[in-house]
């Protein structure tokens, strides 16, 4: 019998241990590793691998939402929501649901807008078998959509979509299942700096999805992340040291008291204007945040006017105030800025000596322009309008001019180019390269004017025109030819319907670039002024000037003279680059033009033999003409004697 125990107790041993063997080998195949963690947690006390203090980012938040390449937001939050509901006895009341931890997270990590959904499902009370059957989808969803107003980030807006279940909403009336809200935009909730920043809230804070009440403490959120991971954000706002202004400075409303037209923008002038002495002088003036604003919304058409109060007393006696108008128009497939025009008082503090008591100009642009169906536009850099002389400067703007009232998160949100690396901003025309925005295909210094026939008092004459600095660029670069058209609006000589345009075409050719063609387009009161012809049939193709290796600059100081049909093309101060590769023109390669010829100066020593001959060749002359006078007298004489 010992020795039957012995064996039974031998074989007892042998399978715990084998069974023990297969429960906890990490490396046997087959067994799920939830089925592993839960064993582990369940029967034996040992911590599982990576819960220490080095544990991932994510499983630092309850809810993340992540593109191909990072987690975009990153949050803690204790969601309740309130929901009104009428009774069938004709009753209101509340129901409150709380968001569960483990609710589904979807969303989007778009760099203007993004967004946030948490889904989830109530448990209902049992039902009876005669009941009928019941709508299969109840999941229950909160969006956040959170708003990059290029400085830091913030909650927008908040939708939610909640099943009235019969647990959570006993008594229904049996007409409505859903209660489908979408909060006022701009909500300004947890807001941090973009870069780094995170917003962190332990109390609760309120706010409402109209007749619904959402409460949510305990925050902690990052969006907008593009860190590898969240952890690098350590510039903490706390919810009672946010900043509570408004994202957008400037908003419209409608007849019926509807936002209809949204914008954050910083504006300023640079307004030319002659004083006194008869001198050209410009100041440029910014228009203050506290500018009040007024204007129209129309389907297709909207109107955002701005007034101020000028700086000191007006130069002359102009009560009225400053007011610029910006017209917004949308067509087929785009919204944009159409025209601006503007007012400004030329007071004494900004203007000082001005002859004229103010300034007024309008004109058309193509600026802004983004989807025509609930588009928004955003930009950080400076946009320049050039209305006549004036030019008017936009920056850090965010726009929706239309479809104001349409859902932000399906918002069409069109972002201007990169802006320009540095070197190339030392150029007043540039032409961006099609496939690297921050790098000019062209870039030009250059003073340009035009003479052309003009008729005044019906005496012919002429009349010179000077290419404005802030003459809008454009064009295209292609392999072996490229254009830049340099556009400016009119001026009470020209036409009153169209702008001004000079097109300057450039060719490549084995290792050189050159100036191969000019068109002059002027629009102008036909009685008064040239009318020139369209590019189409007075451009010039024949030239070849300018010329430079590639990748190098050309410079000349001197002018240049090109006829042009009637028109006598001068220019002059040239700094131009066509066909460009590089990145940065810091250190490009520079060619001169030819100097013209000069006369060759005498050297001193060429100078005083010269002098010396001359000198001599007198002296020689005098005494001849001494030594014939003499021999003349001479002879005179021994005639007389002889004679």
């Amino acid at each position: 019998m010992n020795l039957w125990r012995v064996v039974f107790t031998f074989l007892s041993v042998f399978i715990l241990s084998a069974s023990c063997r297969g429960a906890f080998d990490f490396r046997q195949p087959g067994i799920p590793i939830n089925t592993l963690a839960q064993h582990l947690r369940t029967n034996i006390a040992v911590p599982l691998e990576n819960s220490n203090d080095d544990e991932k980012p994510a499983s630092k938040y309850m809810y993340t939402v992540s593109d191909e390449k990072r987690m975009c937001t990153l949050a803690n939050m204790i969601i309740t929501i309130s929901v009104p509901y009428e009774k069938k006895e004709k009753k209101n009341v509340q129901a409150t649901l709380t968001v569960p931890a483990n609710a589904q997270v979807t969303g989007t990590c778009s760099p203007i807008l993004s967004e946030m959904t948490l889904t989830w499902k109530e448990p209902e009370k049992a039902v009876k078998e005669e009941d009928p059957p019941k709508e299969e989808n109840k999941d229950n969803t909160i969006r956040f959509t959170f708003l990059n107003d290029h400085t830091s980030f913030s909650v927008f807006s908040v939708d939610v979509n909640i099943y009235l279940d019969n647990k959570n909403f006993p008594s229904k009336t049996d007409e409505v299942n859903w209660y489908n809200k979408t909060s006022e935009n701009d909500l300004r909730l947890f807001t941090a700096p973009l870069l780094k920043g995170i917003h962190t809230c332990d109390k609760e804070i309120k706010f409402k999805v109209k007749e619904a009440e959402v409460t949510i403490k305990n925050v902690k959120l990052i969006a907008f992340n593009t860190d590898k991971d969240g952890n690098s954000h350590d510039k903490e706002v706390k919810c009672d040291e946010q900043d509570k202004s408004k994202t957008f400075n400037y908003v419209i409303k409608d007849k019926n008291d509807a936002v209809c037209l949204l914008a954050k923008m910083s504006i300023s002038l640079n307004v030319p204007y002659k004083t006194k002495d008869n001198k050209q002088a410009s100041k440029t003036i910014s228009i203050p945040n506290d500018a009040k604003i007024s204007g129209t919304c129309e389907s297709n058409l909207s109107k955002m006017k701005l007034t101020w109060k000028p700086k000191g007393e007006s130069t002359f006696d102009f009560p009225n105030e400053n007011e610029i108008e910006f017209y917004f128009k949308r067509e087929e497939t785009k919204a944009y800025l159409q025209q601006v025009m503007f007012k400004i008082k030329l007071d004494k503090e900004n203007f000082p000596d001005s002859i004229d008591d103010k300034a007024v100009s309008y004109g058309s642009s193509d600026v802004l322009s983004t989807s025509a169906k609930n588009g928004m536009y955003s930009c950080v850099d400076e946009i320049s309008v050039n209305i006549m002389d004036t030019e008017v400067i936009i920056k850090d703007v965010l726009l929706v001019a239309f479809d104001v009232q349409e859902s932000f998160n399906s918002k069409k949100v069109t972002e201007c180019p990169p802006s320009l690396e540095p070197s190339f901003k030392k150029y007043k025309y540039v032409v961006a390269d099609k496939n690297n925005p921050t790098k000019a295909c062209i870039a030009a210094n250059m003073t340009v004017s035009m003479t052309v026939p003009n008729k005044e008092n019906d005496k012919e004459g002429e009349k010179t025109i000077l290419v404005p600095n802030n003459a809008q660029p454009s064009g295209e670069c292609e392999d072996v030819s490229s254009t830049m058209t340099l556009t400016w609006s009119k001026t009470t000589t020209y036409a009153q319907d169209t702008s001004n345009s000079i097109t300057f075409s450039f060719k490549k050719k084995e290792s050189e670039y050159f100036l191969e063609g000019v068109c002059i387009n002027l629009a102008s009161n036909k009685d008064k002024f040239y009318d020139s012809p369209s590019c189409t049939n007075g451009k010039k193709t024949d030239l070849h000037e300018f010329s430079a290796p590639l990748s190098h600059l050309y410079k000349c100081d001197e002018e240049t003279s090109i006829e042009v049909d009637k028109v006598k093309l001068k220019i002059s101060n040239i700094a131009l680059i066509a066909f460009n590769t590089k990145d940065s023109l810091d250190k490009i390669e520079v060619k001169n033009c030819p100097k013209p010829e000069e006369p060759e100066e005498l050297e001193e020593s060429n100078v005083g033999a010269i002098v010396g001959g001359v000198i001599g060749g007198l002296a020689a002359l005098a005494l001849i003409i001494f030594l014939a006078i003499m021999c003349k007298r001479r002879s005179n004489v021994v005639n007389r004697t002889y004679g």
